[in-house]
């Protein structure tokens, strides 16, 4: 299962836009200066923590080099209600920033295509079809993705699954720390 989700969330070195990359904090180097500069780790900050204080290095002026061949090991989660909460969590500290990336437009339109076919379905009864459709298509697109990645067969089987979650967990968290909001 930890395969499969670093099938699903991890992405391979050349995925990586080295120019918007933000580090997460297992996989991040900088100097104290820097650090200081930018107000230190922001420690009130649990649910999101590396991704603000990236941004406030940026803002300080920090120049980021993205090092590709780079090895950093950790483990990923391996139960998926453990998935769920982690990706809530960022998506909580996400919203409550009123941060915005691009995983939140996907979910958000998946989200709206699932409710269309659903309620079209009623009205229409031939988009029914669209439903599994669409769960073939995106079971499809993350076993590919995870292939291309380099993982074997059944964590990649396994991947849609994890990315389902990981997008239910996006929308219910980000709608979460919204509620939540900072004032």
């Amino acid at each position: 299962m930890e395969r499969a989700v670093a099938a699903a969330t991890v992405p391979s070195a050349g995925e990586v836009n080295p120019d918007t990359f933000l580090p997460s904090s297992r996989s991040v180097a900088f100097r104290k200066t820097v650090w200081s500069q930018a107000g230190g780790y922001p420690e009130d900050q649990w649910h999101n923590e590396d991704t603000p204080f990236d941004l406030r290095m940026k803002a300080a002026g920090a120049r980021f080099v993205f090092e590709p061949a780079a090895l950093v090991y950790w483990r990923p989660q391996r139960r998926l209600p453990r998935v769920f909460h982690q990706f809530w969590r960022y998506a909580v500290g996400d919203a409550q920033e009123g941060l915005w990336f691009g995983h939140y437009t996907k979910a958000v339109a998946l989200l709206a295509v699932v409710i269309g076919l659903a309620v079209g379905g009623a009205f229409l009864p031939a988009l029914w079809w669209g439903l599994p459709g669409l769960a073939l298509l995106y079971w499809l697109r993350y076993f590919l993705r995870s292939r291309r990645r380099g993982h074997g067969w059944l964590p990649c089987a396994l991947s849609p699954l994890v990315a389902a979650i990981v997008d239910a967990a996006h929308l219910i968290g980000y709608a979460t720390g919204k509620v939540r909001r900072r004032g």
